[in-house]
């Protein structure tokens, strides 16, 4: 890439172990070791000290970012679209949806996250240059790890954030009634996005009849996470819809069978033989009732879950991530 200063304009959740954070900071690390990347953490400069020049934005601050770069004709917006109304077939006719497409307007290029989220963004209009580029996988998920055929453990693993979409809800509701199953589920996820849902989920869970086999640990690093993937036997994740997932790519790629619903691009991590069991969106009785198929079934569990490991395989790396973002930018600066 030519010597230039990237602007970056990031939200107030960028330091946090979310998913879409984690993305950001590993694509401007990458950038970094190329050029001058300057950041901006849920705030513009000034209007009259607004640089010209390449925006990275991310799609919290599509807001912020669309009229600053309408105001100046020497700068270039590049969208970051982890997630948007306008991608999300439940929400893509929605008032914000329509907010949403007038805001692109001011953006030459969107990258996403998935080829899902590309299409839908095509789909619903967009007529600049869009680009999907998977989050990477780092190569600490792909050391192997030994899962025995016969276990008789069902322990339940679920990384998500505490939000209202990500179904935990729901999952909990779903678990209370396989109270007849030997299971455990132990939840990893940032609880401090919405403080009002995380205090009545975790009310919830406290008067729940299970709750002496639910363990809440919070956001973990990294190392935690593998290791927490690697004592569990199945993978749960019921979120309402996903961009993509970098969670389930990481538990693929520690051999874990996958519970979740066929919504966004997570259906495109799967192999087929994983995609067979996954319910469509919303069917919860065919969710849990997969998650009571694999809390029963060794066998099932073992096979699918080497399935998903093999199929983790074709995940990109970080870097490799890292040169896609910059050859797209690079379209840019011509």
């Amino acid at each position: 890439m030519q010597s230039v200063v990237i602007h970056a304009l990031m939200p107030s959740i960028h330091h946090r172990l979310t998913g879409g954070s984690i993305y950001n900071r590993r694509i401007l690390d990458w950038l970094a070791q190329s050029g001058e990347v300057e950041l901006h953490v849920n705030a513009l400069p000034e209007r009259d000290e607004l640089p010209g020049g390449l925006w990275l934005v991310d799609s919290l601050c599509i807001a912020a970012g669309a009229p600053a770069l309408a105001k100046r004709v020497d700068t270039t917006g590049v969208l970051i679209a982890h997630y948007l109304e306008i991608l999300d077939s439940d929400r893509s006719h929605s008032a914000r949806a329509a907010e949403e497409s007038s805001m692109l307007r001011h953006y030459s290029g969107v990258v996403t996250s998935s080829h899902f989220a590309r299409n839908a963004l095509r789909d619903a209009g967009f007529k600049g240059t869009v680009e999907a580029i998977l989050p990477g996988l780092d190569e600490a998920y792909r050391q192997p790890t030994v899962r025995s055929p016969d276990s008789p453990g069902s322990a339940i693993v679920t990384v998500a954030s505490l939000l209202p979409d990500k179904g935990l809800s729901e999952m909990l509701s779903a678990l209370e009634t396989l109270s007849d199953l030997n299971w455990s589920w132990e939840l990893i996820g940032d609880a401090g996005l919405d403080t009002d849902f995380t205090r009545e989920f975790c009310t919830r869970i406290a008067r729940s009849s299970v709750s002496d086999r639910i363990a809440f640990r919070g956001a973990l690093p990294p190392h935690e996470v593998i290791a927490a993937y690697d004592r569990a036997d199945i993978f749960a994740l019921p979120s309402r819809f996903e961009t993509c997932s970098m969670a389930t790519m990481e538990a693929m790629a520690r051999g874990l069978p996958v519970v979740a619903f066929r919504v966004g691009g997570l259906p495109d991590l799967l192999p087929e033989a994983s995609l067979k069991g996954i319910a469509e969106a919303g069917d919860l009785a065919t969710w849990r009732e997969s998650l009571r198929r694999l809390i029963i079934s060794p066998a099932e569990r073992h096979q699918l879950g080497e399935a998903n490991r093999c199929a983790a395989d074709r995940f990109q790396s970080w870097d490799e991530c890292g040169r896609a973002m910059r050859r797209f930018l690079e379209k840019f600066l011509s």
